[in-house]
């Protein structure tokens, strides 16, 4: 098969599976309509793998936002320790859920928050 079989038969198959889609697809022979839905069937999955992996950049980014919040304004909102080195119940809460995060995210993902970190500290003056 040369080049140009090749293409006007993958054009075809398009064709049929825009027809069969649409259920026009009358006159071609069992294997072309099973070829189509075939082809038909991965467009789809292409879409769908496409969709959840915009999904999951989606999740990934408000999980770092969330964990990186958490890390950098627990320890300014409670940053009182006591004699014996326990902090405030809330900031361990924060603490922990931002380091839960970040086990599951990618490491860039805690880089990222130290250097969000070092710039609030540097605009707010804050101590670290």
């Amino acid at each position: 098969m040369t080049s140009v079989d090749f293409q006007q038969r993958l054009r075809d198959l398009v064709n049929l599976s825009i027809r069969t889609y649409t259920g026009q697809a009358a006159g071609f022979e069992e294997r072309d309509s099973l070829i189509a839905a075939l082809t038909r069937s991965h467009a789809t999955l292409l879409v769908e793998r496409d969709a959840a992996r915009a999904e999951v950049e989606r999740l990934r980014e408000a999980a770092t936002t969330t964990a990186t919040m958490l890390a950098i304004w627990g320890p300014e909102t409670f940053p009182e320790v006591n004699e014996h080195g326990q902090v405030h119940f809330a900031r361990a809460l924060m603490e922990s859920a931002a380091e839960s995060l970040f086990e599951v995210l990618p490491p860039e993902a805690k880089q990222a928050m130290e250097a969000k970190r070092a710039e609030i500290l540097a605009i707010t003056g804050l101590a670290p």
